[in-house]
């Protein structure tokens, strides 16, 4: 294992933190943190995921993320091979005029066959026009002209129609119109008196912090970061505000006062704890 590894390590231990609290804070997984401080850098993801991870590992441990970054990258990188430059010769391109034997064989053979099929292809056209021309003609016979006929149909008397009487149409009837009946007039309903609201509690509460171990802390204030660090023992801290957020990575080294009442220690020594007071926690 070398240096870089064991500044990291050293570092975490002397924080009091364990790689479970870390991988909690950082989101980076233990496995790769555990690989960063044993220097198994193949079993890292790629390489611009890889320097996040350092990054935020270093910043976590309060040491100058900058130098660490650039620490790791002299040592995962390595000197690309000089790049040789190909020497391009200017040649004249040569061509070959020879004709294999073989090539010339092969077009001889496919003229002769193109030759053969064109003759007899015009002699196949020229006798079938021949035959058409040689073939007798047919000549519809005279059918007879009919004689128109001179007999004379006998007149036939015609009566005399008598005009039909006019129709006389039937008077209709008409219907009595109903008078149209007035619509009613839509309900009025009595408007609606919306519920009064209940009042919500927005008094801030006041939580103190006194440490018995070395713990490392963090605390958020109405959703916004107020305090992360390592406490030592009998020192405290007080944050006042509507919504209060405390975290500790050693529970048991905490001990909270809320509003001027003792609860005590968060949990028990090395245990990971998150509290919240106030805003109807």
């Amino acid at each position: 294992m070398g240096a870089f590894g064991d500044i990291l390590r050293s570092r975490r231990q002397e924080m009091g933190c364990t790689l479970e609290q870390i991988e909690e804070e950082t989101k980076i997984r233990r496995y790769y943190l555990k690989a960063l401080e044993e220097e198994r850098f193949e079993v890292l993801p790629a390489r611009v995921y890889a320097i996040g991870f350092v990054r935020r590992y270093a910043r976590f441990l309060e040491l100058n993320e900058e130098e660490v970054v650039e620490w790791f990258k002299a040592i995962v990188d390595e000197p690309e091979p000089p790049v040789e430059e190909e020497i391009v010769e200017d040649r004249e391109p040569r061509f070959s005029l020879k004709i294999p034997l073989k090539n010339i064989i092969i077009g001889l053979l496919f003229l002769f066959l193109a030759v053969w099929a064109g003759k007899a292809l015009v002699g196949f056209m020229t006798a079938h026009v021949e035959e058409g021309r040689n073939a007798p003609q047919v000549t519809d016979n005279a059918q007879p002209r009919s004689e128109p006929s001179t007999s004379v149909k006998p007149k036939v008397p015609v009566e005399p129609q008598t005009p039909d009487e006019p129709s006389v149409p039937e008077p209709e009837t008409q219907k009595p119109v109903e008078p149209a009946q007035p619509e009613k007039p839509p309900a009025v309903q009595p408007p609606s008196t919306p519920e009064p609201e209940a009042p919500t509690s927005t008094e801030p509460v006041t939580v103190r912090l006194r440490a018995t171990e070395r713990a490392w802390v963090t605390i958020n204030v109405d959703g916004e970061h107020a305090y992360s660090g390592i406490m030592e023992p009998n020192e405290e801290t007080e944050v006042r505000g509507g919504k209060v957020k405390v975290k500790s990575g050693n529970a048991g080294g905490i001990a909270l006062v809320v509003d001027g009442k003792n609860i005590g220690p968060m949990g028990e020594s090395g245990q990971v704890v998150e509290k919240t007071f106030g805003a109807d926690s």
